[in-house]
């Protein structure tokens, strides 16, 4: 029973990290180096193996849009229309722009994060 435990425990260590380690996660990336007409950061959900759902903004209103993912490897994700992101260093790469990225645990967390922008831009907006 002893080597049944240390076999299941040693496997779990050498296991790939798979596609389930990332659905029901999203990501903030704030550009780092580099230029963009976005005045705002980049918000994503991993909805499930293949889809990501990227939150823009248009006035005070939040849009979504369901974009391809690829894992590349253990340490290395393609987002449609984005980039590459580094898990490792949480950096994405889109030719000559680079961001940097914080993790979160649900889409809850991640849609908090877009409309407290919005709700700073109104308090801030005089007209």
């Amino acid at each position: 029973m002893k080597y049944f435990f240390i076999f299941l425990f040693s496997s779990f260590l050498i296991i790939p990290i798979s596609d389930a380690s990332v659905i029901g996660k999203g990501l903030v990336c704030e550009i780092k180096t580099g230029s963009s007409t976005r005045d705002y950061p980049f918000y994503f959900y991993f909805k499930d193996k293949k889809n990501i759902e990227r939150y823009d903004i248009q006035g005070y209103e939040i849009l979504t849009m369901i974009r391809d993912y690829e894992l590349s490897g253990t340490s290395k994700i393609w987002i449609e229309y984005f980039g590459t992101l580094n898990r490792e260093t949480l950096e994405a790469k889109d030719g000559a722009r680079t961001f940097i990225c914080s993790v979160y645990n649900s889409k809850e967390h991640i849609t908090k994060k877009v409309s407290d922008f919005i709700s700073e831009g109104k308090s801030k907006n005089k007209f």
